[in-house]
């Protein structure tokens, strides 16, 4: 209940998992509450809607030094650590072989896919962005997850 000023906030502030980095992890994880005021990750359920998705492809991440363009890949609604289709939590510093599965199973288990599939991410080259929100609001355990793609940084 901190904003990233430390200040008090009922909803929190988003946050990177603290394994890493995001101008430099493969893939870098971010948490967020999904506020019933439409703030913080509230929008990511929107992807669920593929017209929705199809029209705002594109989000923008900013840190105190540089900002991040993505393009979305998919949104996918998963359970978290119980009877979850694959540890996307877990996936932060990859090697080649893990990369490639990651995307495997973010494709796979894609509620909305909104990837080329002709064109996937690649290892080395395309640095991925995980944002991670519950489903509902209730603490049901399911996660709704937009997976994203870095086009660019400036």
């Amino acid at each position: 209940n901190r904003n990233w000023k430390g200040q008090y906030s009922y909803s929190g502030s988003i946050f990177a998992d603290w394994r890493c980095l995001i101008d430099d992890s493969e893939n870098s994880l971010l948490y967020g509450h999904n506020m019933g005021n439409g703030t913080m990750f509230h929008a990511i359920k929107y992807y669920k809607d593929e017209a929705w998705g199809l029209e705002h492809p594109y989000f923008e991440v900013a840190t105190l030094d540089k900002r991040f363009l993505y393009k979305v890949l998919s949104v996918n609604v998963l359970n978290g650590l119980e009877g979850a289709d694959f540890e996307y939590w877990n996936c932060v510093n990859l090697n080649r072989r893990e990369y490639e599965e990651f995307i495997t199973n973010i494709r796979n288990s894609a509620e909305v896919w909104y990837g080329d599939d002709e064109n996937l991410p690649e290892y080395g080259k395309n640095r991925i962005i995980t944002l991670q929100t519950c489903n509902s609001g209730a603490s049901d355990g399911i996660r709704c997850v937009l997976f994203a793609q870095c086009i660019g940084e400036y």
